[in-house]
């Protein structure tokens, strides 16, 4: 078991590494076990994440790889993802407004009941605007994957 002090130390050496690097560098997990050797499991990775935002640097996630810095090539794409997990979650709030209206709407009272039909008109506002901006800024399909050696194990001949 770690003290706060190795801890604490971990995570100003990830700052400091962080901090370091210029925009559009790829952080991965086998580089920070190695250069700064902090393990990467859970807790290391939700450190990593964490010393990136702390530096308050922008990021996208490269699936079990590590990270890459934002850089004018990827900002939009960045943006367009953070658009498009918000409509996801708006979408979830208004199933969820929906149900309850369909439920419970009627045994509300009277104050809780125009909260929920408020609640359900902000969702929809929200809904639209995030749809006109996928429209105007949407991502066409992109995803970052893995770089290709780490991939080789898809490949068939």
């Amino acid at each position: 078991m770690k003290t706060v002090a190795q801890m604490s130390e971990e995570a100003v050496r990830l700052t400091q590494y962080i901090e370091g690097l210029p925009e559009g560098a790829d952080i991965t997990y086998d580089t920070v076990r190695e250069e700064l050797g902090i393990k990467m499991n859970t807790i290391g990775k939700n450190k990593l994440r964490q010393a990136i935002e702390r530096c308050r640097r922008e990021y996208t996630n490269i699936r079990n790889v590590g990270y890459q810095l934002a850089d004018p090539g990827n900002s939009m794409a960045i943006l367009s993802t953070r658009l498009q997990r918000i409509d996801q979650t708006v979408k979830r709030a208004d199933k969820s407004q929906v149900i309850i209206y369909d439920d419970f709407y009627d045994r509300l009272p009277p104050e809780q009941q125009k909260a929920v039909v408020f609640l359900g008109a902000t969702f929809g506002a929200i809904r639209v605007a995030a749809e006109s901006g996928k429209r105007v800024y949407g991502r066409q399909g992109t995803r970052v994957l893995a770089p290709a050696q780490t991939l080789d194990v898809m490949h068939t001949t």
